[in-house]
């Protein structure tokens, strides 16, 4: 019955296209015998499959549910996995509540990472997607799965620093159950523990290098013997400046002080440090005294073991460099 439909379906459309292109019909031409591919052979050589108009509307196999659908829960952050080997342009991820069901992720592979979620018991399912022009079509969704958040991952919240000389200082608030943290630094995308805090949401610690520098707290929590933790702060922001002294500025690298320049104009003499701030002064940097053409006398510390480029460049008066 479905192939006589088919038939009687290609009939109706070449008649229409008859007005336009001679078309040839015979027993010969019309071959419906046991095959898949049946087809109806036009004027010209060309054939219309009667399967086509089937094959330009794409297959359906996309629309079947994911299976295999876990969770893994590690601290606030829930990673769902799934199978689906259908030819599907994106999944959703739904959050099931009682009365309704939130979008809460959408994934172009079978995985996606679920963060900052709330302590309690949550239940998610994936559903495939196809676009068709500007519209998404929806296929089937997968069986539900339940997982458990606990409370002591929850992230620690209004996150703050501050540094006075080569201190930084940071404080939070947190609300859930463990008592202990941990404190990372970023730095190019990497996270690099700096510090571990028991009993208390504040800590405190030394930089050896100036600029920008950002931090984030996790809560920590020992179970089966190993460390776990929970979602992360905020990123917080502490800049370590230039530090001036004696109309000299300097800048912090890998723990030592170089010279980088003068802060005030027709200085005739200039003292530089061993040390500042407990770290040692060891270098000139590039023109740091160039075009100081009242400099007549510097006195250099014995930690220095470098001097750059052009460190003394056009001082037409210096006299003394001891």
């Amino acid at each position: 019955m479905k192939r006589y439909q088919k038939i009687k379906a290609i009939l109706a459309l070449m008649l229409v296209m008859s007005l336009f292109i001679p078309v040839s019909l015979s027993d010969a031409d019309i071959n419906t015998k046991g095959k898949k591919d049946s087809s109806v052979q036009m004027a010209g050589g060309d054939a219309i499959t009667l399967e086509s108009a089937e094959d330009e509307k794409g297959s359906t196999e996309w629309k079947k549910a994911p299976t295999g659908l876990k969770a893994e829960v590690k601290g606030g952050t829930v990673t769902l996995s799934w199978k689906h080997a259908r030819n599907t342009d994106r999944y959703v991820v739904y959050e099931v509540m009682k009365d309704k069901e939130k979008e809460v992720a959408t994934s172009t592979s079978r995985k996606a990472e679920l963060t900052n979620v709330k302590p309690g018991k949550h239940e998610y399912r994936v559903t495939p997607q196809k676009k068709s022009g500007k519209k998404w079509k929806t296929g089937e969704a997968s069986k539900s799965v339940t997982v458990t958040v606990e409370d002591w991952a929850a992230a620690p919240t209004k996150a703050e620093g501050s540094i006075k000389g080569l201190t930084v200082t940071l404080k939070w608030e947190y609300a859930g159950k463990a008592k202990a943290f941990s404190v990372y630094e970023v730095t190019d995308g990497e996270a690099k523990l700096v510090a571990t805090v028991s009993g208390k949401k504040k800590c405190s610690f030394s930089v050896t290098d100036g600029g920008t520098h950002r931090y984030y707290v996790a809560a920590r929590k020992k179970a089966d013997g190993k460390w776990a933790e929970g979602d992360r702060s905020k990123t917080v922001k502490v800049k370590v400046e230039d530090y001036e002294k004696g109309g000299v500025l300097y800048a912090l690298t890998d723990g030592h002080w170089i010279v980088k320049k003068l802060t005030k104009e027709n200085v005739k003499s200039v003292t530089i440090p061993e040390e500042i701030l407990g770290l040692k002064v060891t270098a000139i940097g590039e023109s740091a005294f160039a075009k100081q053409t009242n400099l007549k006398k510097i006195d250099l510390p014995d930690t220095i073991t470098e001097i750059g480029k052009n460190a003394f460049d056009q001082c037409t008066s210096l006299e003394i460099m001891d």
